[in-house]
C-alpha cells in the first residue's frame, strides 16, 4: 500500500449507504468488477463480532436472553432483526453493543486496503461524522415502492415487515441530505455501471490529492 504523505496507512475512503433494497451491494459488485475496487461490508463485520463465543454475543443474550439464539447457538438473525425493527429502544441498545466492534473490525480491514480508494458499505449510517475513517458518502437512492417490492421479493419478507423497516431507517431526504454522491438506482445495471464509471474517475482524482 503506499503510504501517502499527510495520511495514516489508510485510503480514501467512500462509505455507501442507502436504505433497504436500494442497490448498495449491486453498487459495490460493479466497483469490484469493473475497476477492483475493495469493499469493506460493514454487515458482514455485524455477523463476525457476533460470532458464537464472541463477547458482543454475550451482551447481546444478557440483554435479550438465551431465546435469542438458534439450535447452533448462533444468533438468530431474522427473530432479532424482527424484535429490534419494532422496539427503538431496544434497537439502541443493540446498537450501542454491536457498533463499537463493527468499527474496529473496520479499522483493522482498512489496513489491508491496497488501492488508493475503498468502499465501506454501511447501511445504516445516520450521520456524516458517525465515523472518522469516512472521507466522503455516496447514497445509492431510489423510489420507496421500489424498494419495498424488491425488499419483499428478495427476503421473503411481508409488506407490513418492510415498512417497519424503512420506518426504522432514515427518511430518503435524510439520507440524501447526507450525501456528497447519488447513484439513482431506477434504470438497468447498464445505466447503473456507468454511474459507477463516472464516480470512479472521480475517486481516483480525489484519492490522488490526498
Amino acid at each position: 500500500m503506499n503510504n501517502r504523505k499527510g495520511r495514516s496507512k489508510k485510503p480514501f475512503v467512500i462509505a455507501v449507504t442507502g436504505g433497504i433494497a436500494s442497490g448498495k451491494t449491486t453498487v459495490c459488485e460493479l466497483f469490484g468488477s469493473l475497476f477492483n475496487i475493495e469493499t469493506i461490508d460493514a454487515d458482514e463485520l455485524a455477523k463476525e463480532a457476533v460470532a458464537v463465543g464472541s463477547e458482543c454475543l454475550g451482551q447481546i443474550v444478557s440483554v435479550f436472553g438465551s431465546e435469542i439464539l438458534d439450535s447452533t447457538n448462533n444468533l438468530n438473525r431474522p427473530l432479532m432483526k424482527k424484535i429490534v425493527f419494532q422496539d427503538q429502544t431496544l434497537r439502541k441498545e443493540l446498537e450501542q453493543i454491536v457498533h463499537p466492534a463493527v468499527k474496529t473490525l473496520i479499522l483493522q480491514n482498512l489496513m489491508s486496503i491496497s488501492g488508493e480508494y475503498c468502499l465501506i458499505g454501511i447501511p445504516l449510517l445516520k450521520a456524516k461524522n458517525q465515523d472518522p475513517n469516512i472521507d466522503r458518502i455516496l447514497v445509492v437512492d431510489c423510489e420507496e415502492q421500489e424498494q419495498i417490492k424488491r425488499a419483499m421479493a428478495r427476503d421473503n419478507l411481508s409488506q407490513h415487515d418492510v415498512e417497519n423497516i424503512l420506518s426504522s431507517q432514515l427518511g430518503r431526504k435524510e439520507r440524501l441530505d447526507l450525501a456528497d454522491d447519488v447513484i439513482l438506482n431506477k434504470g438497468s445495471k447498464f445505466e447503473l455501471a456507468a454511474e459507477v464509471e463516472r464516480l470512479n474517475s472521480l475517486y481516483e482524482d480525489l484519492s490522488s490529492t490526498i
